[in-house]
């Protein structure tokens, strides 16, 4: 195998592309190209650096020469990986993953789905993309692992692999058409990343895993023992009974506590929502102390993760719950006459002609009337001219605007005030609904319109309603 054909080898080897490999090398595809025809040798520097990448010595790719270690093998065993213990492996590793990201599209789907019952549209939006997210990140990584593995079979399926194991070490080689193209060595005491599946032990060289198969080794070998010991070392282990239980607690805790919290949402819609924006923050704590109970589990190596991921996004929910708030009904803040005479027309869905005059009276200057209903504004807007004239046309052909208050809606009036009317609008601002009672007992927000024909007035007032 020339030089070029060992470059070739060990660059599909790691799934990687001319392109890929050159931009890792500041050359260009062309160049790498190139030295795979054997028409042109690597510089002493792109040697060096290609030796790093492939996790292979200088003299390994340069000259077809088998490695040897001093002394012999205590172990010797040989192998070939078959395509279907590659897909295995490649499921076995990725599957974990891709379940996380499946179970957190659902979650968020569900978000959106009780925020768009709510009423929150703009933030169910959110939630359902960041559910799209989280599928287009898996669909993603699905594709990008069948292609890796495509790219992988073409040089794992072609190789032959031989294992040496000594006293203090082993030493991984690797052929290909009876031909030496690369080899690792492994000191016990310094092992890095080892993982282990049904049937392989995974021993990580730089970014690339190597596949050694359970069942080639003795049940006392020396390398089964080792590469054991590495995994149960890095190994989180499953924490003492008094522990796990709490851990357990915590975790349905964190859990129920968002469901409470969207319970909260719920409820507070459906009665009018006054005052309860902050309350989600009271289930903080919660999520919170599975979040730093994880945290103290993985300083202990012990299993964490149910408490750290579920606590620390159970915390983001809640956060995030508190600062879309839930108060529905507090009015907003005062402004100006034509930004509140804009509000009416948006909140009745209109478009009014131009006003000669708006009169704006905030809560603040107004005295309250007794029991539990408010005002939070109210105005007097006077038309005169062709504008008087348009507002009479509009709303005689708004079959919305109502001639005579029904009798259900007797009660649902401001709580004084009410002026001579030829025309009279109800639009609940809780249930976007117009000239109706919510079915529901609850303190309303409502905007309630009346005209009057011959004062060519618009009296407008925001206030709430108390349904029973």
């Amino acid at each position: 195998m020339t030089t070029g054909e060992r470059i070739q080898f060990n660059r599909k080897r790691l799934g990687m592309s001319q392109e890929q490999l050159g931009q890792k090398l500041l050359v260009s595809r062309q160049t790498v190209s190139l030295w795979e025809k054997d028409q042109t040798l690597p510089t002493v520097d792109n040697l060096t650096r290609l030796s790093e990448i492939f996790g292979i010595s200088v003299d390994e790719m340069l000259f077809e020469t088998e490695q040897k270690a001093d002394g012999e093998p205590l172990e010797k065993y040989e192998y070939k990986i078959s395509e279907a213990e590659l897909k295995g492996v490649f499921g076995a590793t990725n599957s974990f993953g891709l379940v996380h990201l499946i179970a957190f599209a659902v979650l968020f789907a569900l978000c959106f789905a009780v925020f768009a019952m709510v009423g929150f549209t703009a933030f169910a939006w959110v939630m359902l993309g960041v559910a799209v997210m989280y599928l287009v990140v898996g669909a993603i990584i699905v594709v990008s692992n069948r292609k890796l593995r495509k790219m992988s079979s073409e040089s794992v399926l072609k190789t032959d692999y031989k294992c040496l194991v000594y006293d203090d070490r082993f030493e991984l080689v690797f052929y290909e058409n009876g031909s030496q193209i690369g080899s690792h060595v492994y000191n016990f005491s310094k092992l890095g990343e080892v993982r282990e599946t049904a049937g392989f032990f995974l021993v990580r060289n730089l970014n690339q895993f190597y596949m050694i198969p359970k069942k080639v080794l003795a049940a006392d070998s020396r390398l089964r023992v080792a590469l054991s010991a590495r995994v149960n070392e890095l190994t989180y282990k499953k924490p003492e009974k008094g522990l796990r239980l709490v851990s357990n607690l915590l975790v349905f805790a964190a859990a129920a506590s968002v469901i409470a919290a969207f319970s909260l949402i719920v409820f507070n819609a459906l009665n009018g929502g006054s005052g309860f924006s902050a309350l989600p923050l009271l289930f903080l704590p919660v999520p919170a102390a599975s979040l730093l109970f994880g945290v103290y589990l993985m300083k202990r190596r012990l299993a964490f993760k149910p408490n750290l991921f579920v606590g620390g996004l159970c915390l983001v929910i809640i956060v995030t719950l508190s600062i879309v708030g839930v108060n529905r009904t507090k009015s907003p803040e005062p402004f100006s006459s034509g930004l509140y005479y804009e509000y009416v027309e948006e909140c009745l869905g209109a478009d009014f002609p131009e006003p000669d005059e708006i009169n704006f009276v905030d809560n603040g200057s107004m005295e309250q009337p007794d029991g539990d209903s408010w005002v939070y504004s109210m105005g007097m807007v006077r038309f005169s001219g062709k504008n008087a004239d348009r507002m009479k046309s509009l709303v005689k052909s708004d079959k919305r605007w109502l001639t005579k208050i029904p009798k259900e809606l007797k009660n649902a009036q401001p709580p004084y005030f009410k002026p001579e009317y030829d025309y009279v609008i109800f639009y609940d601002i809780i249930n976007e609904a117009y000239n109706s009672v919510p079915d529901l007992s609850g303190s309303y927000e409502c905007i309630a319109a009346y005209y009057s024909e011959e004062d060519a007035t618009l009296y407008t007032f925001d206030y709430d309603v108390d349904v029973e």
